[in-house]
Order: C-alpha cells, then sequence, then structure tokens
C-alpha cells in the first residue's frame, strides 16, 4: 500500500472512532492496526523499517482523526449547549405557572 492511502484510511478510521467512542477505543484499535501492517510485511518479506514506518503513520493519522472529530464534537456540544442554557434574565414558565 501505498503512504497516503495508508494515511487517509487511517485518519478516517480515527475520526469515525472519535464521533462514536471514548478516548479508551485507541489503544486497542491502534494495537489492531499496528499488527495489521506489521504482520503481513513480515510475512512477505519487507523490511522491518518499512512494517514500522507504514504502522507509524497509520498509528500518526489514526489519532489525529481522533482528535479531530473529538474537537468537531466538543465545539458543537459547547455551541449547542449555549443556545439551550437561558440568559442570566430570562425566566423559564412553564404550564405549571400559568394560574
Amino acid at each position: 500500500m501505498t503512504m497516503p492511502i495508508i494515511a487517509i484510511g487511517s485518519f478516517l478510521l480515527g475520526a469515525l472512532l472519535g464521533a462514536r467512542f471514548g478516548f479508551y477505543i485507541l489503544v486497542p484499535a491502534i494495537s489492531l492496526v499496528v499488527l495489521l501492517f506489521v504482520v503481513p510485511d513480515l510475512i512477505h518479506g519487507s523490511a522491518l523499517g518499512s512494517a514500522v514506518i507504514h504502522s507509524a503513520v497509520a498509528a500518526t493519522g489514526m489519532q489525529l482523526g481522533y482528535l479531530g472529530a473529538a474537537l468537531c464534537r466538543s465545539l458543537l456540544v459547547h455551541r449547542r449547549g449555549s443556545r439551550l442554557t437561558p440568559h442570566r434574565g430570562a425566566s423559564l414558565k412553564t404550564s405549571c405557572d400559568q394560574a
């Protein structure tokens, strides 16, 4: 595989994980990705350096994708929360208050 495909694919996978799961999903996901890149490279006779570089690019891309998705999610929650909270001077009237 070429490096841009590895980088883009792992970035998108990290973004998917960042949008749906918590931080602790990164440890098993990165471990699995490293194994998926190192083992086939070594079986096909590639150099150990090539396998390490492939797995490092995949792990870094996954972390950056997770970070981007987590930041977007945090910004969306912050914006949504600021819209839903009433201002200090506003009073909330409910159906029970109508007497």
